[in-house]
């Protein structure tokens, strides 16, 4: 599928190297008029901070090479050269530079220098790396450390006998402090390390008392015989990680991961009372010790793990954690900004890979093709934003709805007059609130439901939110004589029935889908059926199309986040353990391993230990 990107560079080089000698004049001029301008008109937006269009000028290799558009010099053909065109602004949609067009005089010397060959010095031209073309990885990112698979390696020597090796971690340690003609610092007194696992594990500083009482233990480790089992520091460890403040501290990590907010957030800022039992789910999980691909599958994928278990399918509520604009009318762009936010934080926190800059075009510093962005975001194309979800067995689902109409049957009457004088102004506040949206959303609106694409599902959803809004904003002293006497008449008959009326249901903020016809997914901007994508990885990962099962017919999912889920926590996936790992290090002394820990790309890094980084990875 993608040619090999050496293959551009060896008749580049070959063409330099038996090519006649450059004349010394002609490099003259390169250096003191040539170079000089690229430098002050182009290298701001096309060298080797930042490459827009694909295209550097700092070299003649990827001049040559080119951009999106193609080729920006050929030698001795000025007028057959892009870049002559864009300066010369002969083309409206290839102006460069974009803020005006350079003087006559300064064209003139570019149109001189390709006339003459193009002259660069032969070093810099055969020292070039090879640029990364569209749809194309080089060899320098299938070499890139973060894709290379996780394998054990062997503990490193330490020389010096002095030093303690108390695990294999401190082995890694210490023979790169070796390495580097450095000492260890000295070992904690037994009152800094008590602070030190308290606030690690619980968040809070031990009391004079456990401190005392720590001490005193390795006090009494010290003096009483050699015997097995765990030491004072080691029972300490346990003692802290049976608590409930455990879960509680390092939940928050988590939930900072994973947005976890309790408001909509922008100007309303609404209230999500369904919010926290994912706070609780995500403490539980650290309490139980839920094994961590466990924990990573039932936060993309829970409803399709296990519907029936509210326990697993309240783990999708990672997917809702973004912000959401009440008063936005254009649905359609804010259910895809909801998609962007899913998808860029998936790989964000599971994959540490910056993927949003792909939304555009391919990324430009990481083998991250654009095709792989709307790949990974096609996982998602069924979800949907239901206002809550009962967190109950279904056995339990069904006796409360025995209760519920027992209570409506026994309150018909004064339920009735409540629907009849409420219903329909509430009704019409709805309609009001939909006609405020751009016609295709009410057109979308209107259709009935079973006629609705995936899509058009999402959208009306995403829209019938501001819509249902109007039940909570309706108020009671709109209604005028005689109804209101006559609704607060009911409201007192109904009152009589409260004995009999359930509690409600507890519920929760999670995700749900559109049912198992799956939903397009398409390039930013378009809606041609010709930028239509299929669930896929990331290419320079696994480059086959993800096999989504068939699903059978009235399912309510696709069971594509499930394969998602899956593909994430496969052994030989080179990314999710090692951002894991590397992530608790940052919890637990300040910095990770590698520094970056939600960037593994050529922008993040690169981890100080490596081997240590591996070596946690396996465990």
């Amino acid at each position: 599928m993608y040619s090999h990107p050496l293959l551009f560079f060896p008749p580049l080089l070959l063409l330099s190297a038996t090519a006649a000698a450059i004349e010394p004049e002609s490099l003259k001029f390169f250096e003191n008029k040539v170079r000089p301008l690229l430098a002050e008109a182009c290298y701001e937006c096309h060298a080797d901070k930042k490459q827009k269009g694909g295209l550097r000028v700092d070299n003649l290799a990827y001049l040559r090479q080119g951009g999106e558009s193609g080729p920006a010099v050929v030698a001795h053909q000025p007028d057959a050269s892009l870049l002559i065109k864009a300066v010369s602004y002969a083309d409206p949609d290839l102006e460069m530079p974009p803020d005006g067009k350079l003087a006559d005089e300064k064209i003139a010397i570019l149109k001189q220098w390709i006339a003459m060959g193009a002259p660069w010095p032969e070093a810099e031209v055969a020292s070039a790396k090879p640029a990364r073309k569209p749809g194309e990885f080089t060899e320098e990112d299938r070499a890139w450390w973060a894709f290379q698979p996780v394998k054990r390696p062997p503990l490193p020597a330490v020389r010096d006998p002095q030093y303690k090796i108390r695990n294999p971690i401190d082995a890694f340690i210490l023979a790169k402090l070796e390495e580097n003609g450095l000492t260890p610092a000295p070992e904690a007194s037994p009152e800094e390390l008590a602070r030190r696992v308290y606030f690690d594990l619980h968040g809070l500083p031990p009391t004079p008392e456990e401190i005392a009482e720590f001490t005193a233990a390795i006090e009494a480790d010290k003096s009483a015989p050699k015997a097995k089992g765990p030491g004072a520091y080691e029972r300490l460890i346990d003692k802290l990680l049976a608590s409930p403040r455990y879960g509680e501290r390092w939940a928050q990590h988590w939930l900072d991961l994973a947005r976890y907010a309790e408001s909509e957030g922008y100007r309303l800022d609404a209230y999500r009372p369904n919010a926290w039992p994912y706070r609780d789910y995500v403490i539980e999980s650290f309490n139980s010790d839920k094994p961590y691909d466990q924990f990573v599958r039932e936060q993309i994928a829970g409803d399709e793990l296990d519907p029936q278990n509210p326990k697993v399918t309240i783990g999708t509520a990672f997917l809702r954690h973004t912000i959401y604009e009440y008063n936005q009318r254009d649905a359609e762009t804010q259910w895809q900004n909801i998609l962007h936010e899913v998808t860029g934080v998936t790989a964000d926190v599971f994959m540490g890979m910056s993927v949003q800059c792909a939304q555009c075009h391919d990324h430009k510093f990481d083998p991250i093709l654009q095709d792989d962005y709307y790949r990974l975001q096609a996982f998602f194309s069924n979800i949907t934003w239901p206002e809550d979800k009962p967190l109950s067995a279904p056995e339990e689902i069904r006796a409360w709805n025995a209760r519920d109409a027992a209570w409506r049957a026994a309150a018909k009457e004064p339920l009735a007059v409540i629907d009849r004088i409420i219903e329909p102004r509430v009704a019409a506040a709805q309609r009001n609130a939909m006609e405020k949206f751009p016609d295709e959303v009410q057109a979308m609106w209107r259709k009935p439901r079973e006629q609705r694409t995936a899509y058009e599902e999402q959208v009306v959803q995403l829209a019938w939110r501001q819509a249902d809004y109007e039940r909570v904003r309706f108020k009671e002293d709109k209604i005028k004589e005689p109804e209101l006497s006559e609704l607060r008449a009911a409201r007192e008959a109904l009152a009589q029935f409260d004995h009999l009326k359930p509690d409600p249901l507890l519920t929760a903020f999670v995700i749900g889908e559109t049912g198992g016809k799956p939903g397009e997914t398409r390039f930013k901007g378009r809606r041609t059926g010709d930028t239509t994508v299929n669930p896929g990885f990331l290419t320079i990962l696994d480059p086959t199309e993800a096999q989504i099962p068939e699903v059978s017919p009235g399912a309510t999912t696709t069971g594509r986040r499930k394969v998602l889920a899956d593909w994430l926590t496969r052994p030989d996936n080179p990314l999710t353990a090692r951002v894991i790992v590397n992530r608790v290090w940052q919890y637990h002394f300040g910095r990770g391993i590698a520094a970056t820990p939600s960037d593994f790309g050529r922008l993040g890094e690169a981890p100080t230990h490596p081997e240590l980084l591996d070596w946690l990875a396996v465990e």
